[in-house]
């Protein structure tokens, strides 16, 4: 305790020197002390900083891609994104629209087909590994097969029990958008498949997996195609009804050419070793996006 009163830090009314600080007496001019000068200094007038007091450096220039690698456009998308505006917009099925947008997403948005394909890497390599599955139930079963693949012992479990260890054994690990689309596309397929009518475990063919690797693959495209140019289609649509039938309509292009792909790559590569099932995988995507940038020649 104390009876001194509080300095409440300097202000208009409170300045830096408290009002209870009495000011030093005057001194006479005889009395005030003689400074010597100061002896010449061979130092410089303004000494060097030191290293954490340096100013700030310009950052370098921005160095050019590498020859060879051209860097994507800004706008390679604002074509198809306006087409799909428009269809939104309109209200009405317009199949017309629908594949001219998905041809030039494929074409101008994505570079191609094949760049298309290698920015689908991460499904691909999961697609891959579906395609080696789909052999191992091709033959030796499926029970089997879950085994082989490190699935357990699934001999009499129910679709629905079965189904998060057959979810979970395709899934992508990390956090990349890539990998989000692989993993939610799956999840979604495996979903799809048990409240389809899945059947139980032994009657598991592979043909039932080439119709989950099919809903595989267009779920990957279609959540790329709606992660680029798919953000307009609520906000522009007369309803949610409507932009929910836009996203069907779109499933169902992208599923016909997927369906397109599949078989026929699985048939002409049935012995690729089994090192190189993601090459395969990457082999459907390509030749999909190749049947989908032909969709605006169509009409």
């Amino acid at each position: 305790m104390g009876t001194s009163k509080a300095f409440g830090g300097p202000s208009a009314a409170n300045p830096l020197l408290p009002s209870w600080l009495q000011p030093p007496p005057e001194l006479p001019a005889s009395e005030l002390p003689t400074l010597a000068p100061l002896p010449p200094s061979e130092e410089p007038l303004s000494a060097p900083l030191a290293p954490d007091l340096q100013p700030p450096r310009a950052p370098p220039p921005t160095a050019a891609p590498p020859a060879g690698i051209q860097v994507p456009s800004a706008g390679r998308f604002q074509s198809a994104r306006r087409q799909i505006k428009s269809i939104a917009r309109g209200g009405s099925t317009n199949p017309s629209g629908l594949r001219s947008a998905t041809s030039g997403y494929v074409r101008k948005g994505l570079g191609g087909a094949k760049r298309a394909a290698d920015r689908m890497a991460v499904s691909a390599k999961t697609a891959g590994r579906v395609v080696g599955f789909i052999r191992a139930v091709e033959q030796r079963g499926f029970v089997q097969a879950a085994k082989d693949f490190g699935l357990g012992d699934l001999v009499g479990k129910t679709p629905q029990e079965i189904g998060p260890t057959l979810a979970e054994a395709f899934l992508e690990k990390g956090g990349t958008i890539d990998e989000g689309i692989s993993n939610r596309a799956w999840t979604d397929t495996v979903i799809d498949a048990i409240e389809g009518g899945l059947p139980d475990v032994n009657d598991i063919t592979g043909e039932t997996m080439i119709v989950m690797l099919e809903n595989y693959v267009t779920r990957t495209i279609e959540l790329r195609l709606q992660q680029d140019i798919g953000s307009n289609i609520l906000p522009f649509s007369p309803s949610a009804a409507r932009a929910q039938q836009l996203k069907g309509e779109i499933r169902e292009l992208v599923r016909g050419e997927v369906r397109r792909a599949v078989r026929p790559v699985l048939q002409a590569a049935a012995r690729v070793d089994r090192t190189k099932l993601s090459s395969l995988g990457l082999r459907i995507y390509r030749q999909t996006f190749e049947y989908l940038q032909q969709l605006s020649t169509q009409d």
